[in-house]
């Protein structure tokens, strides 16, 4: 049900955009004859009862997906309007108020219940709920009606008298009946009975029952509504306008009287009957009084403006190729090394269902084994087959892998190479995934040991649960080989701000701890000279997080909360906030401080400098020829300031080293090569592992860096 509100939904977003089209017309187009209203609100009708359409480079729908069905999974929620300026300002949003709590060092093999599944489950029973209520409130007042005319008396074929209506009307599907009020005169009865026919010619007696059907079924969208009530006053104004053609403009003023002595207070919405008196009375009456026939360029002008809004507006937008202005725009991207976070090149094909000599299937979208670019706004680029351009699959997003989710796409007598997909599940720290519109996936898989894969998965179709066509290779950063650095890889960083009034202020404080470690490393923004680091390990008891210094010294006690950890100083030692007092001694972390959760959301690690603190890198520093895992934190030090450099081989570390009196941070050097730098200096340090230690030499003078005995430093 939720997949089918969803939908519904998301129909109901792409229907809206044309309403506001057709609402714009109407005012542009005021001397157009009112049944071209009426083909442009068949139009709406067409977009709300058809969930496909053809893909159009013209189509002017900002989006068909503007909510994802992924969103009741994934950690990460968003939407997807077609908007950017919409999507920057209200996705941060979203995904700070839906994202789901965080589950320290649980592997889910099921997706949890997320705030957002929640949300949408609620919004489709109380759909559910109001469609029933719409569909009660049609029923019952269509048999109170029959109710009311079953004392009629016929007066002609198809026309009947009743003394308990107070308006004319038509009523029934199939036999429509003319029903008028006993009180109308001979005159005015000549006029209504015109108007009726010519509703019963145009068949509005079965298009305004099935305008109400669609509004029970969309009726928790607002624009529909005053497409609905748009709707009725256009085909009343419609048989307005043929009764003046057929009998001539000299009955403007009977007809008009006509209007005006049948006119009632009409009811707020109605599915039935199309009624003579009930709908705009006092406009109808001015657009009869000033009625003339309209001259044939304005009828040419008005049938271009519905060909135009069919081309515009009952078409897709591209989901599996991009248009030439965004060809252009990817053009520029990929010889622009400040909008180029990485290069992928394919490595080795691991999994296929499908048959792949030379090319494969991606989204209805056929190319050879293509290389891939990800921006630093977290757009993914695909190469095309020219192997000159690039067309944009869509933005990656922060996902993860689930067992129902992925495992299911995968048949294990497929695999080409040593792997399967709990493997792959367990095995991913990061997972980033672009959703290609309709049909289309793509997952990017950052695995612990700097192996890197591509998951491309397709659909027949919108509507099928599976995948049709399911391929995962494996992906190296097309660097030249020297490694790549990213942001923050696989540290869970909690963070508290506690601001200063001080010139050169340390205004955040983050605790830093291994996703697949034990360690942690507490630092700040920015350093002091009267700083404390603590480094060590840490561990859970229960819901109580303990931090323990490297020399036994100090244990720091956190409680987790939803909101993250909150300090618990009673049965801590007194942890430092880095903010000297009057009398220049250290301030420390006031009890039941939290220190909140910071999420990166970033697939495209820089392929640059990036910041400063937490920094990580892959590089092949063994010459092993495979990349290790590179850590910069911030260092266990007091009086100095200081960075550790940690080197990991998959999940453990097998070497750290300690950098005083200097901030470093990683970059890239002259020869592509992955090092060093110091911060506000050009020196670029190379650094290698040899015996478990870390050497750093100078690229210029050949000369090593010192490091410093971690045990001797940590106090």
């Amino acid at each position: 049900m939720t997949d089918i509100f969803i939908k519904l939904l998301n129909m109901s977003i792409v229907a809206g955009w044309l309403v506001i089209a057709v609402l714009l017309l109407r005012l542009a187009l005021r001397k157009a004859p009112r049944w071209i209203f009426c083909v442009l609100w068949a139009f709406v009708a067409l977009r709300l009862l058809i969930p496909f359409s053809v893909q159009s480079k013209t189509s002017a729908v900002p989006s068909v997906e503007t909510v994802p069905p992924e969103i009741v999974y994934t950690d990460t929620p968003y939407i997807h309007s077609g908007l950017d300026t919409f999507n920057s300002v209200f996705n941060p949003i979203i995904s700070d108020v839906l994202s789901p709590p965080e589950t320290d060092g649980v592997i889910e093999t099921e997706p949890k219940e997320t705030p957002a599944k929640k949300i949408i489950d609620i919004a489709a029973t109380v759909w559910l709920c109001g469609m029933a209520g719409m569909s009660v409130y049609g029923l019952v007042s269509y048999a109170l009606l029959k109710r009311r005319v079953r004392e009629s008396v016929k007066q002609d074929k198809r026309i009947f008298i009743c003394d308990n209506v107070s308006s004319p009307f038509i009523l029934g599907a199939f036999c429509p009946r003319i029903y008028l009020p006993s009180y109308v005169s001979e005159a005015d009865a000549e006029m209504v009975i015109a108007h009726e026919q010519a509703h019963i010619k145009r068949k509005d007696h079965l298009w305004k029952p099935f305008g109400f059907l669609l509004l029970t079924v969309y009726w928790f969208n607002p624009l529909l509504w005053v497409a609905y009530v748009m709707f009725c006053k256009d085909i009343e104004s419609a048989c307005d306008e043929k009764v003046i053609k057929k009998y001539g403009l000299q009955i403007k003023k009977q007809y008009s009287e006509a209007l005006l002595n049948c006119s009632v207070s009409g009811k707020w919405v109605t599915a039935c009957p199309v009624a003579f008196g009930e709908t705009s009375v006092k406009s109808r009456i001015k657009g009869v009084l000033n009625y003339k026939k309209p001259a044939f360029w304005i009828i040419i002008i008005a049938v271009l403006a519905c060909i135009a809004t069919s081309v515009f507006f009952l078409t897709d937008p591209l989901s599996n190729e991009t248009s030439d202005d965004m060809s252009n725009v990817s053009d520029s991207i990929v010889n622009d090394k400040d909008s180029v976070a990485a290069r992928f090149k394919f490595k080795r094909l691991i999994y296929s269902n499908v048959e792949l000599p030379n090319q494969m299937l991606v989204s209805d979208y056929t190319f050879f084994l293509p290389q891939l670019i990800v921006t630093t706004d977290n757009r993914l680029l695909i190469e095309q087959p020219d192997n000159s351009t690039y067309s944009e699959a869509g933005t990656l997003e922060k996902s993860k892998l689930y067992k129902n989710n992925f495992d299911n796409m995968i048949q294990d007598e497929k695999w080409e190479a040593d792997y399967n997909a709990e493997l792959i599940r367990t095995n991913a720290y990061e997972v980033y995934m672009c959703n290609r519109e309709e049909n289309g996936v793509v997952y990017l898989i950052y695995f612990t040991n700097g192996t890197i894969l591509f998951m491309f998965g397709t659909k027949e179709n919108e509507y099928s649960k599976t995948y049709d066509s399911v391929i995962i290779a494996e992906y190296s950063v097309d660097n030249g080989g020297a490694g790549y650095i990213l942001p923050y890889t696989l540290y869970d960083v909690y963070t508290y701000n506690f601001g200063s009034d001080n010139a050169y202020p340390a205004t955040e404080a983050s605790i830093y701890l291994e996703k697949y470690g034990n360690h942690f490393t507490y630092g700040y923004r920015t350093y002091s000279a009267q700083q404390y680091c603590p480094y060590g390990t840490y561990r859970y008891d229960g819901n109580k997080l303990y931090l323990e210094t490297a020399d036994g010294k100090n244990t720091y006690v956190f409680e987790r909360t939803n909101e993250g950890l909150k300090y618990i100083s009673e049965l801590s030692s007194p942890l430092p906030m880095s903010e000297i007092n009057s009398e220049n001694k250290i301030e420390h972390i006031p009890d039941n401080t939290t220190f909140v959760k910071s999420e990166d959301n970033r697939a495209g690690h820089y392929a640059r400098v990036a910041e400063w603190i937490s920094q990580s890198a892959y590089k092949d520093v063994d010459g092993d020829g495979q990349y290790e895992l590179c850590v910069i934190l911030p260092g266990p030090t007091s009086g100095v300031g200081s960075n550790v450099l940690a080197i990991y081989d998959g999940c453990d570390r097998v070497a750290e080293e300690m950098i005083i009196f200097k901030v470093v941070q990683f970059a890239i050097g002259t020869d592509g090569s992955i090092g060093l730098k110091l911060w506000n200096e050009d020196t670029h340090y190379d650094f290698r592992l040899t015996d478990d230690r870390i050497i750093c030499t100078n690229t210029e003078t050949g000369e090593e860096m010192p490091f410093s005995e971690m045990e001797r430093i940590q106090q």
